[in-house]
This record gives C-alpha cells, sequence and structure tokens, in this order.
C-alpha cells in the first residue's frame, strides 16, 4: 500500500511540473477542434414516418400476379415502388437538381445518387409476432441544403401516396366497368 501511495505522489509532482505545457497543448487542440467545427458543412435531414396496410396499398401492384406475395417480398416492392425510376425523376424535377441541361448520363448519375441518399427503412419483423412485419415506414434524406432535404421526403412521400391511389383507383374503375358489363349482360338476358 506505501508503495503505490509513493508511486501515486510522484505521478502527482510531475504532473504539477509539467502543467503549463499540458496546459498550452489542451488549448492547441481545442483550438483546432473548434477550427474543424466550424469549417464542417452543416448537414440536415428530414425525416418522414408513415404507415403502410400493404395487403390494400401493394394490391394495385400486383394484381396479375398468379401467386401471392410473401412479406419480404411485399416490403421489397414497397421500397421499388418508392424508389422507382419514374419515382426519382419526379423528385429530382420536384427538388430542383438540375435535370434541365443534364445529358442522359448524367440523369442517371443523379438519380443514382439520389438512390443512394434516400433511406426507406421498415418491414422488420413484429417484436409481438416474429413471422409478421411491422408496417411502419420511414423516408430520410440527408443534405446540405435544408429545403432541399424536406422537399425530396415530402416529394418521395407524396409520390408514392398518389402511385397508390392512381392505381387504386384504376382497379376500382375497371372493376366498376366489370361490374356494369355484367349488370347489362344479365339485363340483356332477363330482357
Amino acid at each position: 500500500m506505501q508503495e503505490i501511495a509513493s508511486r501515486l505522489h510522484a505521478e502527482l509532482r510531475s504532473a504539477w511540473r509539467y502543467r503549463w505545457p499540458a496546459l498550452g497543448v489542451a488549448w492547441a487542440v481545442c483550438a483546432l477542434g473548434w477550427l474543424a467545427v466550424y469549417l464542417t458543412p452543416d448537414t440536415y435531414e428530414a425525416r418522414a414516418g408513415f404507415y403502410l396496410d400493404t395487403s390494400s396499398a401493394l394490391a394495385p401492384f400486383v394484381k396479375d400476379l398468379s401467386v401471392g406475395l410473401d412479406v419480404d417480398q411485399q416490403v421489397d416492392l414497397v421500397k421499388q415502388v418508392v424508389l422507382g425510376r419514374e419515382a426519382l425523376l419526379n423528385v429530382a424535377r420536384e427538388a430542383d437538381m438540375d435535370l434541365v441541361n443534364a445529358t442522359p448520363n448524367e440523369v442517371g448519375a443523379i438519380l443514382e445518387k439520389l438512390r443512394a441518399s434516400i433511406q426507406l427503412t421498415g418491414g422488420a419483423p413484429a417484436r409481438w409476432n416474429p413471422r409478421e412485419r411491422d408496417r411502419n415506414f420511414s423516408i430520410a434524406y440527408r443534405d446540405t441544403d435544408r429545403e432541399r432535404a424536406v422537399k425530396v421526403v415530402r416529394v418521395v412521400l407524396d409520390t408514392f401516396i398518389e402511385n397508390t391511389l392512381t392505381k387504386r383507383s384504376s382497379g376500382f374503375q375497371s372493376a366498376q366497368d366489370f361490374l356494369q358489363r355484367q349488370i347489362r349482360e344479365q339485363e340483356q338476358r332477363l330482357a
């Protein structure tokens, strides 16, 4: 015990002896750290969460398939619909990402960068039943421009909602047309 106390006393004495150089080094490190923080560009992240009932929302997209999709395929289909080329083109146009004077290769590069930057999460196994999937999804996008980050997330979500509603209404319209034809045929049979 005496040996530990004497060793600690010697360490404290040597630390006290070099206190001014240590203080100078600490201030230099702080100044460099503050400069690095000041020069780092601001990054803004916009995030939106949504609940998706995959059984009803994806029905218009998979109506032509003969075999039903399992949950993993439904989650992949959500990602394909949200991050598809047409949806990303719409996002790039709405978010003013310089598509007007871009060549096809530049447009492809912009879309790939956008696809890599947009994070779509969700569809993880549910806590209460691992066989089912959680239907809460989240869209996130980071950018140095706050307005663009918010706009990209808003446009991605709006585009997905519009596509789903358009497909659903066209499905309803085709079902209504079918029923109208059936009614006319039945009327003709009865007449």
